[in-house]
């Protein structure tokens, strides 16, 4: 679980302040950032290759979007951030690994056979994740008519998670590589004051 925010941290800062107003807000630019896995229930899409799972923040909009590249054809889930009734968030710090060797003798060069003690760490970067809870189903959409270069078009669609899930299931949880959602999540705070206090009380 995440630690505590200090009073110096995003959350912290922006949940002492009132959300910014929309004109700011409109003035930032959508946040797109891929993610490697989505869950939502049991069904879960795991991203293959780059571009297959992009999580998009539209600050104007208020709104999150999870957005799938599946057979060629896109599809997305959209949230907007008055449904958002619970939110949580890990952004682990990548651990360096290491070498330490102990040597007998003094030398420009290392011989194996003057190395006395040796030891090592090579740790797991953990993934960050997003998890959120809803007060009500998100918006399903797929493509219309993919075209190569073209801007997208989109027209709602029936839930399309394994047993319509989405549509039942409150808790939606987004796996990152390391280092890809810290600063989304800090502008996310710093936008909506409301967010950032529901991330303190859910701590």
């Amino acid at each position: 679980a995440a630690s505590a925010p200090s009073s110096s941290s995003p959350a912290a800062a922006a949940a002492a302040a009132p959300s910014s107003p929309s004109g700011s807000q409109g003035r930032i630019k959508a946040s797109n950032f891929p993610a490697s896995t989505l869950q939502i229930g049991t069904w879960k899409k795991v991203a293959r290759h780059e571009g297959e799972l992009i999580a998009k923040c539209y600050y104007a909009k208020k709104k999150l979007v999870w957005e799938i590249l599946e057979n060629g054809v896109k599809k997305k889930i959209e949230i907007n951030w008055a449904d958002i009734t619970g939110l949580n968030y890990s952004t682990p710090r990548n651990r360096s690994a290491y070498l330490e060797i102990e040597l007998a003798r003094e030398e420009d060069e290392i011989n194996w056979a003057d190395i006395t003690g040796l030891n090592y760490s090579t740790p797991r970067n953990r993934s960050a994740y997003l998890e959120i809870e809803l007060a009500r189903p998100p918006v399903f959409c797929v493509e219309s008519d993919p075209q190569p270069r073209r801007h997208t078009m989109w027209h709602k669609c029936q839930d399309f998670t394994l047993d319509a899930q989405a549509s039942r299931c409150k808790p939606h949880r987004l796996f990152f590589a390391p280092g890809v959602l810290n600063k989304h999540i800090d502008r996310l705070f710093k936008c909506d004051a409301r967010l950032a206090q529901i991330y303190k009380q859910n701590l």
